[in-house]
């Protein structure tokens, strides 16, 4: 698999029914355009011909123990099982081995892979173990998000395994009203300019634009801002910009691709509070499972009574929607460390 999907033979491998990996190693995908360093992460099989099970669990522990996770994230798991094979006495011991291993929590990035689908046995015979596998052995990681894949041997299938794992970027859509310095936090985030800003009373994002960058806890993790049109602007009605964001979403990171969260962002200058304000209510409706966030921007040096009142306004009406999402009503400052402040609960 992993020389497959690398194009070049980097792992060791055995044309015979003995064990050539004993020891676990990494490969780095280098030919692939992508935001995020890869790596392959090549370990000793289950029914391994010299190391007892509890062996090879203890490799994979101890691997894991040295990572140094500010660098390095384990982005998912690739299990690979052998279509083609009767005995599953090892399955359930390396089933229980992924559960230890991502945890008892969510198992989205975990892909459960049925490889050899080539063999010369019948398809409806293959077919039938896979329905075997889905009702039993694989069953309780299913239930919990893991999904299930086919590997066929190509180059291809290896990357659309590889990329159902990756296509969970934290991505983060950035919204709000015209002019209320959208452009300027996702600058102030990265540390550069990759987004105009606009000074007048004309909106300058007709665009949507987006940009990556690393986490500044965690480096290896990428994060994918999303600057959009403002709401109330010159281009386009909240409806019409909402079905931009969601075109945009899917032509450039497929059907599948879900936000990590949203950042709505108001000035707290601004008296009036917007039509576009629920907007970001009826968001919170329809994208529950995400992570959303009303913060406020444009805050005077020192927080003048006017503003502290607007803040309350904004706190009593939304509370209940910050409360169901876990969030605050945090105030952007317009520094780097302030933006992350707001970012990093997202991710």
């Amino acid at each position: 698999f992993i020389n497959i999907a690398i194009g070049e033979p980097k792992a060791r491998t055995s044309d015979d029914i003995l064990s050539c990996t004993h020891e676990i190693d990494k490969f780095q995908v280098v030919s692939f355009p992508s935001p995020h360093r890869i790596f392959l992460v090549d370990t000793p099989g289950f029914n391994h011909t010299y190391l007892e099970e509890s062996e090879v669990f203890d490799k994979i522990a101890d691997w894991l123990k040295n990572i140094d996770f500010r660098h390095l994230k384990i982005a998912g798991i690739i299990f690979l099982h052998d279509i083609t094979q009767t005995d599953y006495s090892s399955l359930n011991h390396a089933i229980l081995t992924v559960q230890m291993l991502s945890g008892y929590h969510s198992l989205r990035n975990v892909i459960l892979t049925t490889a050899d689908w080539s063999d010369s046995k019948s398809g409806v015979v293959l077919e039938q173990r896979e329905r075997r596998l889905a009702n039993t052995e694989w069953g309780n990681l299913t239930s919990r998000g893991a999904r299930d894949a086919h590997f066929l041997g190509t180059k291809t299938s290896a990357w659309t395994i590889i990329e159902s794992i990756l296509t969970h970027l934290g991505l983060i859509d950035v919204i709000g009203v015209t002019g209320v310095g959208k452009s300027t936090f996702v600058n102030t985030a990265i540390g550069k300019v990759v987004t105009p800003v606009g000074h007048g009373l004309e909106s300058c994002t007709s665009r949507i634009q987006h940009a990556f960058c690393a986490c500044p806890s965690d480096p290896s993790r990428r994060v994918v801002l999303v600057d959009t049109p403002g709401f109330d602007n010159a281009f386009g009605h909240d409806s019409e910009i909402l079905r931009r964001i969601a075109v945009w979403l899917a032509s450039s990171y497929g059907e599948n691709m879900k936000l990590a969260g949203i950042i709505y962002l108001h000035d707290i200058c601004d008296p009036r509070l917007h039509m576009s304000l629920d907007t970001f209510r009826r968001l919170h409706g329809e994208y529950t499972e995400n992570y959303a966030t009303l913060a406020t921007t444009k805050w005077s040096e020192v927080a003048t009574e006017a503003e502290e009142r607007r803040e309350q306004l904004l706190k009593s009406l939304f509370r209940q929607e910050m409360v169901a999402h876990g969030s605050e009503f945090p105030r952007f400052r317009g520094s780097h460390v302030s933006a992350w402040d707001i970012i990093t609960p997202i991710l």
